[in-house]
């Protein structure tokens, strides 16, 4: 407002940023200066009190509003178990686990038995904490739990060791290290 010589005009107290001629009435300008820290202390005194009862009811398990994750439904307000989803996420973790060695024989096998997945939305699955039952975030969110963390971090270990070992083989034969045969 001073920088571009804007005038501002407060009625009730009466304030004039500038004066007459046009130079910055100092008075004006420490109230000024102080009205506008109060509205910003204001601003984020409404946030936190919006956001607070938000928190309390993910850390409840009661859905707060977005997109609702693959195995849940929302009942009543809360988040529970979609039965037919659940199962499906149950089944990719077990194969997962025990039989297949990527994500995308996990989706081609999920597919072949009738669900319609996708290989982005399998890898998600895979990699979402929320199945154990919590998620933090934004906002940390209670779910009921479709996974069980041994079985979940038995996954996410088998991903890290394939993420390695592709991340090695790839760098060998960038280096020359192993050479493809001709």
């Amino acid at each position: 407002l001073i920088k571009g010589k804007v005038q501002f005009v407060c009625l009730n107290p009466q304030l004039r940023l500038l004066d007459s001629d046009g130079s910055v009435n100092s008075g004006a300008e420490i109230t000024m200066a102080l009205l506008i820290t109060l509205a910003k202390q204001e601003m984020e005194l409404k946030v936190k009190r919006f956001k607070r009862p938000k928190a309390v009811y993910a850390e409840e398990g009661r859905y707060v509003g977005g997109k609702r994750l693959y195995g849940y439904k929302v009942e009543n307000g809360y988040y529970v178990e979609h039965k037919e989803e659940a199962d499906v996420i149950r089944l990719m973790y077990n194969l997962y686990a025990q039989k297949h060695s990527s994500v995308d024989s996990v989706t081609k096998e999920i597919n072949s038995r009738g669900y319609k997945l996708k290989y982005v939305q399998v890898r998600q699955i895979l990699k979402n904490t929320a199945y154990t039952g919590h998620r933090a975030r934004k906002l940390s969110h209670n779910y009921p739990v479709i996974i069980p963390s041994d079985l979940s971090r038995k996954v996410q270990e088998k991903k890290r060791t394939m993420y390695k070992d592709a991340t090695k083989t790839h760098n060998n034969l960038a280096a020359g290290g192993l050479q493809d045969p001709v």
